[in-house]
């Protein structure tokens, strides 16, 4: 029989390759699915198989895709891998120490890791606000 689940999930990665709604992001969960800004996305964490969500206002959402499949869906300019298990959001970035951890609004924080030190830092470096 058809399987509407399945279904669901087709259509929700069509409304995500189209993003016909600019500046969001659609994440399905076992109940149905949530629209996230993605200006409110603090970061993304891999938790096993899954993605958690840390938004603006404390919220955190879980995902059952993995962060790969929604590294391809944010926009490159704004999300930056910068560890096996996180993707920030650039514009939340409040500031780095020497432990290598990522200073995030809402006193969120990661681990940045040597692989992707460089190309964090960079985005950096000397930037006229």
């Amino acid at each position: 029989g058809y399987n509407s689940m399945a279904g669901l999930q087709n259509l929700i990665g069509d409304l995500n390759k189209k993003n016909e709604l600019p500046g969001t992001l659609i994440v399905n969960n076992s109940k149905g699915f949530t629209v996230l800004k993605t200006d409110d996305i603090v970061f993304l964490e891999a938790d096993g198989y899954c993605t958690n969500f840390y938004l603006t206002g404390k919220t955190k959402i879980s995902s059952a895709r993995n962060l790969k499949y929604y590294s391809c869906l944010l926009p490159p300019s704004v999300f930056m891998r910068v560890h096996h298990s996180f993707i920030i959001n650039l514009s939340h970035v409040k500031g780095y120490n020497s432990d290598d951890n990522i200073l995030l609004t809402e006193n969120y924080s990661c681990s940045l890791s040597t692989a992707h030190k460089n190309v964090f830092l960079a985005c950096f470096r000397n930037k006229k606000h």
